[in-house]
């Protein structure tokens, strides 16, 4: 280093801070370098350089600087900000948290500092989100929120996060606010609709999806979201236009070509299956996220177009991936199977005819008995609640009154006219017990279908969520023969005005016959109108809300048949029943 005036650290620190100021951060990072040959000892060099780094993505580098500058001289709020925010990116929240609130320690009024808290709450959040760790997300939305309570994206995702964890109204709230707090920000106007959408206000959630689509025409989410809600309504037409602007705005948007296999069905030559195998002609490149949506898509088309064994290896091929996104404790799940029988009671239920419980296996047949039922008009189709869970949950199963009551609080009004309300969780089965006991005038309503087209058409379903066992063959033969073995507990412990089994197979090749018999153990009068179900416009949001959509079919009668060859695991585990 020579001697000239120029060389010295202050006339260094002036380029440097000139060239940083101007944005030519190379000669200002070579320039701060030179100073740090000279000694260590002067750190607003180190935070600077420090400052450099964090901005051309050398995070690590740029921590370790700026930490050596708080060694020198720990009472400027900057040093520990921009250490904060270098943690943020390296995803030490935690410490980039404690980093800015001593940066607040010391300046109270830093308002950069507060925006770090922040931001380092709201990464974090987002990380567990991606994750799917709900409650952490909405915890750290909410402690984001608790320092700047205007904070758009923060209302936003923790709108999406109450959905999730189906504190709909929550989600509404927070989703207004994101809105209030940006009225031009799209995602918060899809979320809110998403929400709207989950709490059963499809009007509500409609127009937000408008107002997303009147801010940005190309957004492709939003058109998705609007084929789901003209699905629901039965407007197939209407769904799978909107499903196509999805795709025509992000081609490889696969959950909207999933979508769309839903609503219409493919031919040889159609598009819509061109630009289907255009993406599962790229499924190596596709996350699994993605490649599920097109495994099932495929499945879907190709069993459409006559071609069961390329359809069902598109079925192994989705299964597999998601058996491997998905946590399932297949122990657990028998176990609670077999306790169930052990479950005990005390006192008298609560007095009340209106529920109606439809329960069974997924894909079993229980939203065409539902769609039957609710097209009586003494019967509110009330869907898939999860209101008896909630019950016990809250209440235990110590006092039946109780419980009962408690459920029947969680229910919605209904209107006059209307005496009976339909309840069609599938896997209330597990609670047919204690559903009697909590409320003696229910009706519980068993759907039996054969056992492997059962099992073959849940395996070819992509669920929403829950349903864990049908992602493994084997394993959801195991589940199908524990649950079959409850029901027969249940089929001879519970009284006949209580409990009735109606096949699937025997309502399609006698509709009127079984339906009356249904009617009939509702205590309900005959209605022609339960002919005619699929005119029903009310809303289902269910994996079959399109075939409900349809006139009885027998088409789906021995579907396992066909792919035989593939489905060994589960046919050996069938054998056992």
């Amino acid at each position: 280093m020579s001697g000239s005036i120029k060389d010295t650290p202050q006339e260094l620190f002036k380029g440097a801070t000139a060239a940083h100021q101007a944005g030519h951060l190379d000669e200002a990072a070579r320039l701060y370098r030179r100073i740090l040959e000279v000694g260590r000892g002067y750190p607003d060099v180190l935070h600077l350089l420090g400052a450099i780094e964090h901005q051309c993505g050398n995070h690590a580098a740029a921590a370790a600087l700026i930490r050596e500058a708080i060694g020198l001289e720990a009472g400027q709020p900057a040093y520990h900000n921009n250490l904060a925010s270098a943690l943020v990116a390296m995803k030490d929240f935690a410490g980039a948290i404690e980093c800015a609130k001593r940066a607040l320690a010391l300046a109270p009024g830093y308002a950069q500092a507060r925006n770090t808290i922040v931001a380092a709450h709201y990464w974090r959040a987002r990380v567990a989100q991606d994750e799917h760790r709900y409650p952490e997300a909405a915890a750290d939305y909410r402690a984001a929120l608790a320092v700047d309570p205007a904070h758009a994206e923060s209302h936003c995702n923790l709108c999406f996060v109450l959905t999730m964890m189906e504190d709909h109204a929550g989600a509404v709230r927070h989703g207004r606010a994101a809105v209030a707090a940006s009225a031009g920000y799209t995602d918060a106007h899809n979320n809110l609709g998403y929400a709207e959408h989950m709490s059963g206000d499809l009007d509500a959630a409609e127009a937000s999806y408008a107002r997303t689509l009147a801010i940005d025409p190309g957004y492709a989410p939003a058109h998705n979201n609007l084929g789901n809600i003209f699905k629901e309504r039965g407007l197939q037409t209407k769904a799978a236009d909107s499903f196509r602007r999805a795709i025509a705005c992000v081609p490889d948007f696969a959950r909207a070509h999933f979508n769309l296999t839903d609503v219409v069905t493919f031919t040889p030559d159609s598009l819509d299956l061109a630009r289907l195998r255009v993406q599962a002609g790229r499924m190596a490149a596709l996350a699994p996220e993605q490649a599920r949506y097109i495994h099932f898509a495929m499945g879907k088309a190709l069993a459409d177009i006559g071609e069961p064994d390329a359809s069902f290896r598109h079925y192994l091929a989705g299964n597999a991936v998601m058996r491997r996104m998905i946590r399932y404790d297949e122990a657990a799940a028998l176990k609670q199977m077999q306790d169930a029988p052990a479950q005990g009671i005390s006192g008298v239920g609560a007095p009340s005819e209106a529920p109606i419980f439809i329960v069974g296996m997924p894909r079993s047949g229980t939203t065409l008995v539902e769609q039957i039922l609710a097209s009586h008009p003494a019967v509110l189709g009330g869907g898939e609640r999860r209101d008896f869970a909630a019950a016990l949950h809250l209440c235990g199963s110590a006092d039946a009154r109780r419980l009962g009551e408690t459920y029947l609080a969680r229910l919605p009004a209904l209107r006059p006219g209307r005496t009976r309300i339909t309840d069609k969780l599938p896997a209330n089965f597990l609670h047919a017990r204690l559903i009697h006991a909590a409320l003696p005038g229910a009706r519980i309503v068993h759907v039996t279908r054969d056992p492997a087209d059962t099992c073959v058409s849940g395996f070819s379903k992509l669920f929403d969520a829950g349903q864990e066992f049908t992602y493994d063959l084997a394993e959801l033969g195991r589940y199908y023969v524990a649950y079959r073995r409850l029901m027969e507990t249940w089929r001879t412990e519970l009284p006949e005005r209580a409990f009735i089994e109606i096949s699937y197979e025997t309502l399609v090749g006698d509709l009127e016959g079984e339906t009356r018999r249904l009617l009939a153990f509702c205590g309900l009068p005959w209605d022609s109108a339960c002919l005619a179900f699929h005119n029903n416009t009310r809303i289902v949001q269910t994996a079959s809300a399109t075939q409900v959509r349809r006139p009885l079919y027998a088409g789906s009668i021995g579907r396992a048949e066909e792919v035989k060859a593939h489905i060994g695991p589960l046919l050996i585990e069938l054998a056992k029943l």
